[in-house]
């Protein structure tokens, strides 16, 4: 089977792995011919492939929306050239604009597969040009999804309000595979731990909050923030922040370090910019709870499938998350959930009284956990298609 990937971004060059680096990179897959066309985003290139990654001759610009649109010509020459040379069997598309195009313009025969691993119209509309109304915008961008979700043999999402939206939204075979998590999350990291917290000064009888991931306008990290200023004055215990990321393309993390500012909380947090994911398990191991503080009321939240609840519970670390429709639904019992700083702050000052119902909930998710490894996720994802090429 020969596999044609559009990635959501630079399969090389951005700072975190994707749902699909996870799914096609997996040894489960060793034996396939994947495929997949690098959007030049980055300068960087940040990680190996075991994949085909075919350059383009794409011409970068500084704006995303430019860039998309000006090599419009070029990704639909490029994916042809390679579908014909390569004799692809199926081609899958996760992004909005590049498979827009190239939906348009493949060989009917070609089996072709959506992967929603987020709401594309929402996260493109962020980066178009503030000078065209954004109620257009929404409608364009709508349009162009509604469009390949229409083309497509088939659709994938990683979690149940994409399916929803995508059966809403004329999808044809609409599954649901979740994401998942690495084997190596799982494994001891005591004396790494050890070494973190005494490298950045943390005492024994320090209690330490940690975030993974991008700090990006689909977060809600104020109400935390406040949460943590009120946490501050109402125990003798000091409480830090890890902060293991960074900025993507939007000025949210400027918002956060002004709000640090206002509430004087500089010396409680600990900024840690973007870590090899091979280190991320070390940073949630020197942490004693983790956060998910996502803006359900922005869709690129509402309808996520957070990857780092699993690689939080794989620590068997208690994780406090706002009400995100997928994590209510596949991990209620097993996280605290809280959207206000009033919630934040009832659900630290109970883990000060008293962690052992936190560890208690989080040791049970961890087994959860276990059955949502990527090689097993990989796995069922490969089977799919092979069973859904199998019933043209």
């Amino acid at each position: 089977m020969r596999i044609l990937l559009l990635p959501p971004s630079d399969y090389l060059g951005h700072p975190n792995p994707c749902r699909l680096h996870h799914i096609f990179e997996s040894p489960e897959l060793f034996g396939d011919e994947v495929y997949v066309i690098r959007f030049s985003l980055y300068d960087e290139t940040r990680r190996k492939s075991n994949a085909k990654v075919m350059s383009i001759g794409d011409t970068k610009f500084g704006s995303l929306s430019t860039y998309y649109l000006m090599n419009s010509c070029v990704f639909a020459k490029s994916t042809m050239a390679i579908i014909n040379k390569f004799d692809i069997d199926v081609i899958l598309f996760a992004n909005l604009y590049p498979p827009y195009i190239v939906s348009k313009i493949i060989p009917r025969e070609l089996f072709s597969v959506v992967d929603l691993i987020d709401h594309y119209p929402a996260i493109a509309a962020k980066y178009a040009p503030e000078i065209i109304p954004k109620r257009l915008v929404n409608y364009l961008f709508e349009r162009m999804m509604r469009s390949i979700l229409n083309r497509c043999n088939a659709t994938i999402a990683c979690s149940y309000s994409l399916v929803d939206y995508a059966r809403k939204n004329g999808g044809r075979n609409v599954h649901r595979i979740p994401n998942g998590v690495e084997d190596f999350f799982f494994w001891d990291y005591e004396k790494e731990a050890i070494d973190f917290r005494r490298k950045f000064g943390i005492r024994n009888s320090d209690i330490v909050l940690c975030f993974v991931g991008n700090i990006e306008y689909w977060l809600e990290m104020e109400e935390l923030l406040i949460a943590l200023y009120l946490a501050k004055k109402r125990t003798k215990k000091t409480i830090k922040l890890f902060l293991v990321g960074g900025r993507l393309r939007t000025n949210y993390v400027n918002r956060i370090e002004s709000h640090v500012r206002t509430l004087d909380l500089g010396g409680n947090i600990i900024r840690v910019n973007f870590v090899s994911h091979n280190d991320v398990p070390k940073y949630i191991a020197a942490s004693d709870i983790c956060v998910i503080p996502k803006n359900v009321r922005d869709p690129a939240s509402y309808y996520s499938s957070p990857v780092k609840l699993w690689e939080y519970l794989a620590q068997g670390k208690p994780v406090i998350s706002t009400p995100i429709p997928e994590v209510i639904r596949e991990a209620n019992e097993y996280v605290s959930i809280a959207s206000t700083h009033a919630e934040y702050l009832s659900c630290i000052m109970a883990f000060l009284e008293d962690p052992s119902h936190f560890v208690e909930k989080a040791e049970k998710g961890r087994n959860l956990a276990r059955e949502r490894t990527w090689a097993k996720i990989a796995k069922a994802y490969r089977s799919l298609i092979l069973s859904l090429l199998g019933s043209r």
